[in-house]
């Protein structure tokens, strides 16, 4: 199973981010018209099929998304110009930047991602 799409849902009430993570079995077949939009600035959309799951994950750090950049096409992150999201480090102090920041590349295996998160504290809902 692999990565195909990020999505940020919101805050829950503690104020905690919400990202949906999509995966897919065949990442040749997930697509979305929307990908091609440069910028992606919030254009490029979910694809709708070929998904086969989806995991949340809540936690305090935010991410910067592809989805949104208002410089990377979404097609960027399918030809691993850039992740598909990545920690936003701006609210860190020098000291507080984590040595491992977290990235994750469109088709990235499930199971790699899991490993990552796992080493940060988080989890998968």
């Amino acid at each position: 199973m692999n990565l195909v799409y990020i999505k940020y849902i919101g805050q829950n009430y503690k104020e905690e981010n919400i990202y949906q993570f999509l995966f897919s079995e065949n990442i040749d077949n997930v697509m979305h018209s929307s990908w091609s939009a440069t910028p992606s600035n919030g254009i490029a959309e979910a694809p709708k099929d070929n998904i086969d799951l989806a995991k949340n994950i809540t936690c305090k750090m935010s991410f910067d998304l592809v989805c949104d950049s208002m410089t990377f096409s979404y097609f960027d992150a399918v030809e691993g110009v850039v992740s598909v999201g990545w920690e936003n480090i701006e609210t860190y102090s020098e000291t507080q930047i984590p040595k491992d920041r977290l990235f994750f590349k469109y088709g990235e295996d499930l199971e790699d991602i899991k490993e990552k998160i796992i080493k940060r504290n988080l989890n998968f809902d």
